[in-house]
């Protein structure tokens, strides 16, 4: 089983929790065993610089070198 995380920001609109279905069943259709694990901040929520630091120390939680790999959603 393949280790994949997929690292995204603000799921304020619906095309990201679709991303989440689509990784699945995409993998599903090419026969691959995955988990996949979701690493989600809400730092572009505020205008408050301490809140964003908050949010966003999310990412330096994960051991990074235990992954297979990444899926980064970059479109925020």
């Amino acid at each position: 089983m393949k280790k994949i995380a997929l690292i995204t920001d603000g799921w304020r609109r619906y095309i990201t929790y679709a991303w989440v279905d689509g990784i699945i069943n995409r993998a599903g259709e090419l026969g691959l065993d995955i988990c996949l694990y979701t690493f989600n901040t809400n730092g572009n929520l505020s205008h408050d610089a301490k809140y964003n630091r908050g949010e966003y120390g999310l990412y330096e939680l994960p051991d990074y070198d235990s992954y297979d790999g990444f899926i980064f959603d970059c479109t925020n």
